[in-house]
């Protein structure tokens, strides 16, 4: 038997051929800690499956709850895919904007066996640095706002130098729309034009 951080780090690697079982929590008094943790851990889909196939027991009130909590981050995350949706016609409507999708939203499709494993919270977007002040200007005039910290210094310093442009919609999406992958040295060395070879669609 095992802690709650222990149990949820054998629920991580449970879908992965080979690894051990779970072990059952020491405490199931502690059952609601361990979807705490899950919660802030992001992983109440692996948690949720591992309930669903017997691999784990806990009280019935803690699995409600799982049951609830993960409905709730499911529903954000489709409210996200509806918005990126909206925000590539947006990108239509000025003539075209070279994107691709980055981190959950993607992860979530192309590497989980169901999307409903990966959690996300926001959109990550990287823009051909031909776009963009476009994709940026685009954005502004549907309603975004930039985070504080993220006044462009000088005009077309972002399209040279920035790794991104943090934005939150109306609605509180944020979005971050990137220019390169990491900031100061690996990015500047890094040629944007190579990060949009051969993409995988979703």
């Amino acid at each position: 038997a095992g802690s709650p951080a222990r149990v949820l780090r054998q629920v991580t690697a449970w879908l992965v051929p080979g690894s051990d079982d779970i072990e059952p929590l020491a405490d199931p008094a502690r059952a609601g800690e361990l979807v705490n943790l899950a919660q802030g851990e992001r992983l109440l889909g692996p948690l949720l499956v591992a309930v669903d196939a017997g691999a784990l027991e806990l009280p019935a009130g803690v699995v409600a709850r799982l049951v609830e909590e993960h409905e709730q981050a499911m529903l954000w995350c489709l409210h996200l895919e509806t918005r990126l949706v909206e925000i590539a016609g947006w990108f239509d409507q000025v003539g075209g904007v070279e994107m691709r999708v980055l981190k959950g939203v993607a992860a979530s499709h192309l590497d989980e066996p169901d999307p409903s494993l990966r959690f996300f919270s926001d959109l990550d977007l990287l823009i051909a640095t031909e776009d963009l002040e476009r994709a940026v200007a685009t954005l502004l005039t549907n309603g975004a706002v930039r985070h504080h910290e993220s006044v462009e210094r000088r005009p077309g310093f972002e399209r040279r130098f920035a790794k991104g442009v943090p934005l939150d919609l109306p609605d509180g999406v944020e979005v971050d729309v990137h220019r390169t992958l990491v900031a100061r040295a690996y990015g500047y060395r890094t040629p944007p034009a190579h990060l949009f070879r051969d993409p995988e669609r979703f």
